[in-house]
């Protein structure tokens, strides 16, 4: 993931504690490779990110959302 956002590795685990710390993501061992975490995000995860998108986009954006539901808004 650090290397798909071109980040120093350190600074996404930081970003990573603080959003399972807030309950917006889990980070579980990777059952195909113990080395590795898989990130996902949470049902409280997934609400933040749609309030997030509709607050800082505006109307005409949540007007262009509104044919989608909420699993194909995140």
């Amino acid at each position: 993931m650090a290397r798909r956002l071109r980040w120093d590795p350190s600074d996404l685990v930081a970003v990573v504690d603080t959003l399972e710390r807030d309950g917006l993501a889990v980070r579980r061992r990777d059952p195909a490779d113990r080395r590795r975490y898989a990130l996902e995000i949470t049902t409280e995860g997934s609400a933040w990110v749609r309030a997030a998108v509709t607050d800082a986009a505006g109307p005409k954006t949540a007007a262009l959302l509104s044919a989608l539901d909420a699993d194909e808004i995140t």
